[in-house]
This record gives structure tokens, sequence and C-alpha cells, in this order.
């Protein structure tokens, strides 16, 4: 896992990269992964490039459906928009995206051996290009 501190970290070419998970300390989250892997420790990300339906209005998202769930924004952890300029010189075509990394629960109780049951919580990166939405992220 990497550690980037709370002010985040670069990449190998030179970028920031924002805090892997900038959470408020209040957060379920937070505690979850504190209590896993000691205070400080970034999570490690999942790459899905999926394409979801998202409900969401000019501040950001509100609710998307992936793979069968619905997963309600309890947060929005972020928000930066990428356009042809941020790529410029590396010769890339790149459109205009926004990029939300945010906080959802979906809501559905999980059962475990022992019969206890919760809801999943997350934190996911969804993008926003053309109008069409996909998951792009999801945090461990």
């Amino acid at each position: 896992m990497f550690d980037f501190g709370a002010q985040g970290g670069r990449d190998m070419w030179g970028r920031h990269v924002p805090a892997a998970l900038s959470l408020p300390a209040s957060s379920v989250l937070v505690r979850e992964q504190e209590r896993e892997h000691g205070p400080g420790v970034a999570a490690v990300t999942k790459r899905y490039r999926e394409l979801v339906d998202v409900a969401h209005t000019e501040d950001g998202p509100l609710t998307f459906a992936w793979r069968g769930s619905t997963y309600r924004v309890m947060a929005v952890l972020g928000h930066w928009r990428e356009d042809a300029a941020y790529w410029a010189g590396g010769g890339i075509d790149v459109p205009q995206r926004d990029l939300w990394r945010v906080e959802a629960r979906n809501g559905t109780a999980l059962r475990s051996c022992s019969g206890s049951g919760g809801v999943r919580d997350g934190v996911y990166e969804l993008v926003c290009e053309n109008d069409t939405w996909r998951l792009d992220r999801v945090w461990d």
C-alpha cells in the first residue's frame, strides 16, 4: 500500500496525485481503514471503467446503478475536470471529462455466516464524458 499523506503525492510523470482517501475523520470508511491497516495508510483501488446509470444535479451525482445495485451518494469527496490542455504535449486526444470521487452506500443487507447483516459503503470514482457516465475506480 502507498501512503501519500494528507497532501497526496506525485506520480511517475511528476503530476500531482490527490490523497488516496480524503475523507472526513468521522467517516465510517476512515475508521474501518484505520482499524484494519493503521492510521494514515492508503487503500488500494481497482479499475473497472464500466458504464453506469447516474441520477445527478449540477452539484454532482446523487445515485448510481452498477452491477444490479443502486448506490446512494453519501458525500462528494472531490470533483475535478480534465480537458485536452491537461494532457497537452502528450500526443493524446482527450475530450473534456468531469471526475467525481464519492462515498456511497448500496443499502443492500449483507449476510455473513453468523447471520449478521449490514450495508456496503465504499469510495467510488465516477467519470462523466459527453453525458455518458462510467464507474472508473473503487477503493478497497
